[in-house]
């Protein structure tokens, strides 16, 4: 993804100077100063948030979301008492004032007094020492202060003075404990910048409830924040290295922008920020709209970011290209198809429960829901199918955009109608029908040009979802840094839907090492998936080749749907050509299969599995295997449901000989 020269040379230019004045405590101070002389209600009027409007949009949530205002107030109950669930720790209570430098599971605690830098070899040993394992997502997810939105909407919705207080004391206190730029809460620029539209969202939607000078005082530290993302933006500018955490600081600097644009840095910022989004957008979500590090909540980031500033622009008077439109628009369709009824979007790819304004489910809602994606969306672009997959999260629609009163004409697609999707550039293929859902993926051989720190060793990997039970799946990620043996197990072949033969490797990836984390190659070249159609039947074929000694191999999978009787059939064969040109006896292959969290796995005979329901006993299927020569075992996983929980989960792996058996075929059939 190499950058232009036009594009590197002004990217450098700007994190040069930004770099320049942070290193100028005279220069530093003029931001502050200019920043906290800027009128606060002229840059709240230009916001999508602020606090009139969100006073006009509480009356229209009582009136279009019935039981919104019960929920958000309840989740409010537990902001007021720092009561969270960090990263899937369960409930805590962290008291009255936070330690923002501390992760609260481990009890580790990071130098408040020193300035940390992700770019500094011994900082980030520290920051990630596999030796100590402690989450540093904890005190950067808490700095990103994500209650902000569901503070200013209860306030809004009930005048209630302790949400602005409870505001102003965490901002307060934020900043007394967090002087720029010392602390682990200024070293990671992504963080900043979600951190960044958060606190302007509080500053916008409480307005005057909030005392003067702390107003003056957040518009100085958030003008430090805006300096701190631009002098270190996540991007090797040489080689054009970036993902996600570059989308999110264009994001954190373009909403920065606007809020400073009454002096010149800040209308500097708006216009840097704006030209890259433009650009960005189209490297960052692919031409079919599918996400191009292949992580499909890593597509939702991005997505969500994008969608936040075309609403800005739009506010702002200065709309985005229609090209980005386009391309967001044709992001949420991959959503929707996606997108279970219940709104669990399958994880393929990694996973680390990212959002940046939560105004609808804050803390109640599953993380793997996307359906304020697909509400908000769908009103942006008056697109009813979008609106239809969001039931359930209207409130975000309203509370970001201030309608609907009604939802969007109907399309007239039936929910019953078959539906098939195919995103070649991202590798994902499927097909839906009513409450049945399946998507396979396997991404193309151009992936591997595309440098991803988000990628699993998931190709021809798939999941299967039947009216609101997850029955097979993608095993998510559970953790990254702070525990390298589980991020390299819960990426790894042995925890998908995958086939593969003892002894050849189809990746590389390193699992000793930090930097070893971020990166997967694909060995194996992909042959290009074919989904065809007949009635009520959908069928997928994609096949990997991957060279060991002298032979190649080859492994082809064949996913058969029928969306009339529920069934799904799966054949795996395995090949080999070169010397010698046949499968050798010795060779075995194996096919697993991830059930989800809430199925259990009984076997009947010994090629015959009962699928129930472990909490409702209804049953949800059989699984059988048509091959007989074959072997048979399952083993007690994991699936990780958000960042930093996992839960078990049954998994049943299939071994068989090619030599006597080139085929191994299944087949689920679901109650």
């Amino acid at each position: 993804m190499p950058l232009s020269a036009g594009r590197r040379a002004r990217l450098d230019t700007a994190r040069r100077a930004a770099r320049d004045t942070a290193r100028d405590p005279a220069r530093t101070e003029a931001l502050r100063a200019a920043a906290e002389a800027q009128d606060t209600e002229r840059s709240a009027a230009g916001f999508p948030v602020n606090r009139a409007l969100l006073h006009t949009r509480a009356g229209l949530i009582r009136r279009v979301c019935p039981g919104e205002e019960r929920r958000l107030l309840n989740a409010c109950e537990d902001v007021l008492a720092h009561r969270f669930d960090l990263l899937g720790s369960g409930p805590l209570t962290l008291g009255d004032t936070i330690d923002w430098h501390r992760d609260y599971t481990s009890g580790r605690r990071w130098d408040p007094a020193r300035e940390w830098r992700l770019d500094e070899p011994a900082a980030l040993r520290e920051l990630v020492d596999p030796r100590q394992p402690a989450e540093i997502r904890y005190p950067w997810d808490l700095s990103n202060m994500a209650w902000a939105p569901s503070l200013a909407a209860a306030f809004a919705l009930t005048g209630d003075v302790r949400y602005a207080e409870a505001f102003a004391r965490d901002a307060a206190h934020w900043m007394d404990e967090n002087p720029y730029p010392l602390g682990v809460n200024w070293a990671c620029p992504l963080s900043i910048a979600l951190r960044a539209v958060n606190l302007l969202t509080g500053l916008a939607g409480f307005g005057a409830a909030l005392d003067g000078g702390l107003r003056r005082r957040l518009n100085g530290v958030l003008a430090l924040h805006g300096l701190r993302i631009l002098s270190e933006l996540e991007i090797d500018l040489r080689r054009g290295e970036r993902n996600n955490h570059y989308f999110g600081n264009l994001m954190g600097l373009y909403f920065l922008g606007c809020w400073f644009s009454g002096f010149s840095e800040g209308r500097a910022w708006r216009e840097l920020a704006a030209e890259e989004l433009a650009a960005e957008a189209l490297v960052q979500l692919l031409p079919d709209g599918s996400s191009f590090e292949h992580a499909t909540h890593y597509h939702r980031l991005a997505a969500e970011m994008l969608l936040l500033c075309l609403v800005q622009g739009d506010r702002e008077g200065r709309p985005f290209p229609d090209a980005v439109r386009r391309r967001l628009h044709r992001a949420l369709e991959f959503t929707a198809d996606l997108m279970p009824e219940q709104g669990g979007v399958p994880q393929f790819g990694d996973n680390d429960s990212s959002r940046v304004l939560v105004f609808w489910g804050y803390g109640t809602v599953p993380l793997t829901d996307h359906r304020h994606l697909l509400a908000a969306g769908g009103e942006f672009f008056d697109d009813a199918r979008l609106y239809r997959a969001g039931r359930g999260a209207e409130a975000e629609a309203v509370w970001l955009l201030g309608r609907p009163a009604e939802p969007p004409a109907a399309s007239g697609e039936a929910e019953s109608a078959l539906r098939t999707f195919a995103y070649p550039d991202g590798g994902f293929y499927g097909a839906r029908r009513g409450g049945l859902l399946w998507a396979a993926g396997c991404r193309p051989d151009a992936a591997a040009r595309r440098p991803s720190a988000h990628l699993h060793a998931d190709r021809l990997g798939f999941i299967l979802h039947h009216r609101g039970t997850d029955v097979l799946v993608d095993p998510g990620s559970y953790r990254y840094s702070s525990d390298f043996a589980q991020r390299n197990a819960f990426r790894s072949p042995a925890y998908h839907n995958t086939a593969g033969l003892d002894g050849v490797a189809f990746y590389r990836y390193e699992t000793g090492t930090f930097a070893g984390l971020w990166w997967l190659e694909d060995l194996a070249a992909a042959e290009t998936p074919v989904l065809a159609v007949s009635g009520a039947r959908v069928c997928f074929r994609g096949a990997l080749s991957c060279r060991c000694g002298l032979r190649r191999w080859r492994i082809e999978r064949t996913l058969r749907l029928d969306a009339g009787t529920a069934a799904l059939w799966v054949a795996d064969r395995v090949g080999a050509a070169g010397f010698p040109p046949r499968v050798p006896r010795s060779a075995h292959a194996h096919s697993r299969f991830l059930f989800g969290p809430d199925i259990k796995v009984e076997g009947v005979d010994p090629h015959t599995w009962q699928l129930t329901h472990k909490t409702t006993q209804e049953a949800v299927g059989t699984f059988e295997a048509r091959t007989f020569d074959c072997m048979a075992a399952t083993r007690e996983l994991w699936y990780s449901p958000q960042y930093g929980e996992r839960v078990p989960a049954t998994q049943l792996r299939l071994s068989w000989r090619p030599a006597a058996a080139p085929v191994l075929e299944v087949v689920l059939r679901l109650a």
